[in-house]
């Protein structure tokens, strides 16, 4: 006897499908800063290795200061160390320590990961409405 769909059951699948559209429209957002980021070198103004090595840092542009504060991606940085600073020039408030080509990659990477999550939540609720085959 086949049991009957449950529809309920692709609730499971919401936390994946969740993280997919935030990692594509994060992913695409990277994408079009990285296209027009520009670079300038910043110092770092504060480190809070614990916070995942993020760190405060200042930088200029057009003869104003912005701050910020981002993730460190290698060796931990000291207080009064000098970045490269990545940067949107339309908008000097939204910068990084990483570039946005390298975090739009990042984004990305997990999609296939929230597929897969999605997918195995199907198959294992498609599969569930077959019966089993008794071996005699």
């Amino acid at each position: 006897m086949m049991k009957t769909f449950q529809w309920r059951s692709l609730v499971l699948a919401v936390p994946f499908a969740a993280l997919l559209a935030i990692t594509v429209y994060d992913g695409r957002k990277e994408a079009v800063l990285a296209v027009r980021e520009q670079r300038a070198e910043g110092v770092v103004t504060g480190c809070d290795p614990s916070n995942h090595n993020w760190c405060h840092y200042k930088f200029s542009f057009r003869e104003r200061t912005f701050e910020g504060f981002g993730g460190w991606v290698g060796k931990h940085p000291s207080t009064g160390q000098h970045v490269t600073v990545f940067f949107d020039p339309s908008d000097p408030s939204t910068s990084s320590l990483e570039d946005y080509a390298s975090e739009d990659r990042r984004e990305r990477g997990i999609a296939p990961l929230c597929w897969a999550g999605i997918l195995t939540v199907v198959m294992i609720i498609v599969s569930a409405q077959f019966p089993r085959r008794q071996h005699v």
